[in-house]
């Protein structure tokens, strides 16, 4: 699971990764972080474009509105 979070941060953090990009910097084949990727892209927590690169997707995007709502955090 730690490897799934830490892609969906790196590709907040850079806006947008090509797979080998990912695979690199994830420390795993390019097959793992396909499979990492796309399992990611099923929940639509990332989307992939039509230049191949990992974007971060809708889910993603509403969990983070939710955070910035009066009352959307923990204790907040």
């Amino acid at each position: 699971m730690s490897r799934t979070v830490r892609t969906v941060e790196l590709v907040a953090a850079s806006g947008a990764m090509r797979l080998a990009d990912l695979a690199s910097c994830l420390g795993v084949s390019r097959p793992g972080a396909f499979r990492i990727a796309q399992t990611l892209v099923a929940h639509r927590w990332l989307v992939q474009g039509a230049d191949r690169r990992y974007r971060i997707g809708p889910a993603a995007r509403a969990v983070a509105d939710e955070s910035q709502r009066p009352g959307g955090t923990p204790g907040g």
